[in-house]
């Protein structure tokens, strides 16, 4: 159908993007950039579906994923109890870095990088944990690929230890840079930007 615009209570008069969705479709989570209520250039922000089309004011989910630094890209995973973002904040491996929070008692807890395993000197981009819970899709320049951004895919155990990343290989990626991997819930079907 024709698109329509979330409202008033997501879009404001400042830059929006990078959004998530809970598997239950009742939160959503984007990225707004200077808005007046932010730490930094972008930040995360949150909002509630309220019934079938209108959605809470949105609010900007604070300073424990916020900081001065660019954060952007959040994905929020299946339980709602992680949200992956990425940030350039101080403490990662250079550029970009993917993040990821727990929600306890429905809080954000400290932010901790996902380790040398996904991140590398250059920028990882466009985190993806699958409905699965085990399966993490990323962007990244900074991994052995075909040039500029590609997708890689690896294993999460219940530990949190990361399996080998592999390169999703051609024809997904290119010489031209793919990021933003989104698979659907069966497995059968991958969206991506290329």
């Amino acid at each position: 159908g024709q698109p329509v615009k979330l409202g008033d209570n997501i879009n404001s008069d400042y830059r929006e993007g990078a959004l998530s969705v809970s598997l239950d479709g009742k939160d959503l989570f984007f990225a707004s950039c200077h808005r007046p209520d932010s730490y930094g250039g972008c930040d995360i922000y949150s909002s509630t579906l309220i019934n079938d089309t209108i959605w809470s004011e949105s609010y900007n989910i604070g300073p424990i994923i916020n900081t001065k630094y660019w954060e952007s890209q959040p994905s929020i995973s299946a339980d709602g109890n992680l949200l992956f973002f990425t940030s350039n904040r101080y403490g990662g491996y250079g550029g970009s870095d993917i993040w990821m929070s727990r929600r306890k008692n429905n809080r954000w807890l400290e932010p901790i990088n996902l380790g040398p395993s996904i991140n590398t000197p250059s920028d990882e981009y466009t985190p993806f944990l699958h409905y699965d819970n085990k399966t993490f899709y990323f962007a990244s320049k900074g991994h052995n690929g075909f040039g500029g951004f590609d997708l890689y895919v690896a294993n999460i155990d219940s530990l949190w230890k990361i399996g080998e990343v592999s390169n999703l290989g051609y024809p997904i990626n290119t010489h031209y840079d793919e990021s933003g991997l989104i698979v659907s819930r069966d497995g059968l079907r991958a969206y991506y930007n290329s």
